[in-house]
């Protein structure tokens, strides 16, 4: 899931700190080899702030395994994979999976954005509301100080760009999509090819809005989600 969907399934859990942990993982490139492990060994800390960061990163590995696991991801990834077959784009023909994977985690958000204005105005504010001491305590607590300067120039970057506000428009949610899928694909989208994306995107959410919008209540009610 991508920041705005893991942001919504913790919307009843007003803290910042759990705000940040759940989207702590997606904003340290390489987490998984860097943190996972020293997180998790650590287990629950005894200070409340911490405590609450921990148990955000904990419920994001829980959010993404039953989201990833589920029938509604299976299908619609493989939808999306076929259609992007079909068109047929010459720049995208390199792990055109992933692309697809990473086309309907954004879509999710795109769809949350524009049916939940304010609830990017929540995110950034709890954001905001985080003190950078709390947060490199917690790296030095997990013995990781070392990570720390990495993940707040990408927090900083994140709330200062308020990028997520721009998935609404087609032009800038493609832009932001492709940006992920270069990072595996260099090759450059023609004009051309992104405007077939950003139809496909307006074909989805036309579509298959509300079964897609279904995904959050049938998350929220997963036990881990809840």
């Amino acid at each position: 899931m991508n920041f705005l969907s893991h942001y919504y399934l913790e919307r009843h859990h007003p803290s910042p700190y759990r705000t940040v942990g759940a989207l702590l993982p997606d904003l340290v490139q390489g987490f998984n080899s860097k943190l996972r492990k020293s997180v998790f060994n650590h287990g629950l800390p005894d200070d409340v702030e911490h405590r609450e960061i921990f148990e955000g990163i904990r419920r994001h590995y829980a959010a993404d395994a039953a989201f990833h696991g589920s029938d509604f991801f299976g299908h619609y990834t493989a939808l999306i994979h076929a259609r992007l077959k079909e068109s047929a784009l010459p720049s995208v023909r390199f792990r055109t999976y992933f692309l697809a994977h990473v086309f309907l985690e954004m879509l999710l958000d795109r769809l949350l954005v524009k049916h939940y204005p304010q609830l990017c105005v929540e995110l950034y504010r709890d954001l905001e509301a985080a003190e950078p001491g709390v947060l490199a305590s917690y790296f030095s607590l997990i013995g990781k100080p070392g990570v720390y300067s990495e993940f707040f120039n990408n927090f900083s970057r994140f709330i200062s760009g308020r990028f997520l506000h721009y998935y609404s428009d087609n032009e800038m949610f493609v832009k932001a999509l492709l940006r992920v899928y270069q990072k595996v694909n260099p090759a450059d989208a023609s004009r051309d090819e992104q405007k077939i994306m950003m139809s496909l995107a307006d074909e989805l959410e036309t579509v298959h809005r509300q079964k897609l919008l279904g995904i959050f209540e049938a998350m929220s009610n997963h036990p881990e989600s809840a």
